[in-house]
């Protein structure tokens, strides 16, 4: 489970692995050596910048008990937010139980903590005492109320964000290389689009996108096919 309270990200470009640095050294080599790109790395750049900054998250969400904190990398938002979304049910549980309690619905009252100690092992403190439990209960009644969890749509729930965000930056790494060479394939399209993206930050690096990487050209071809079929989904009907 991500702790989402303490929630702490790296920015996609803050990589200080020396091999992390030769990974993107590789990128550049594969997109010089692609493209005739002598004249626009300028504009590339405004590109990466542009990916960088957007895939990156800057700005403040609201969490039940810690108060703002920078919304992640788009690839993990969504998960953050659900986990943000969960925090608040298990808090209006709380809030909820508790209600129902001072009303007088419950004869029993304990509260049953339960300690995983793995390979199917667990160990369940339980506390009852009639001094203990009114303690804990009120620092239980100083937490937020929280939001019951919304009933969740029909369907399959789609990282809306994040395809959103990598169908405009596969549309506008296509504006950009069918300016420079009008005759290249989709392949090679797309292949310079995720070779940006990968400088960017928002796809990793091919040292971590393909175990064992080198500059074999078999293995350049290998990375090329699954970095273009990892694009495929996210580029235009019309391209």
């Amino acid at each position: 489970m991500t702790n989402w309270i303490n929630y702490r990200k790296p920015g996609s470009l803050l990589m200080n692995m020396p091999e992390s640095f030769e990974s993107l050294n590789e990128v550049i080599e594969m997109l010089n050596s692609n493209f005739n790109l002598e004249h626009y790395w300028p504009k590339i750049g405004l590109l990466i910048a542009e990916f960088s900054l957007n895939a990156d998250g800057f700005n403040l969400i609201e969490t039940p008990i810690n108060g703002q904190i920078f919304e992640p990398n788009i690839k993990d938002s969504d998960s953050v937010q659900e986990e943000i979304i969960e925090a608040e049910h298990e808090l209006f549980e709380i809030a909820n139980s508790i209600n129902r309690m001072e009303r007088g619905e419950f004869e029993t009252v304990e509260i049953q903590i339960k300690f995983n100690k793995g390979k199917g092992s667990n160990e369940t403190l339980i506390i009852s005492h009639a001094e203990i439990l009114p303690r804990i209960f009120e620092l239980l009644k100083s937490l937020p109320e929280g939001k019951q969890k919304p009933t969740p749509k029909k369907g399959i729930k789609e990282k809306q964000q994040y395809k959103k965000f990598m169908k405009e930056s596969v549309g506008k790494c296509y504006v950009l290389i069918e300016s420079i060479d009008s005759g290249l394939t989709d392949t090679d399209k797309l292949f310079f689009t995720g070779l940006v993206l990968t400088l960017a930050g928002v796809i990793e690096p091919p040292r971590k996108f393909y175990e064992g990487f080198t500059t074999d050209p078999d293995q350049i071809q290998d990375y090329r096919d699954k970095l273009t079929d990892s694009l495929k989904y996210y580029k235009s009907t019309g391209k």
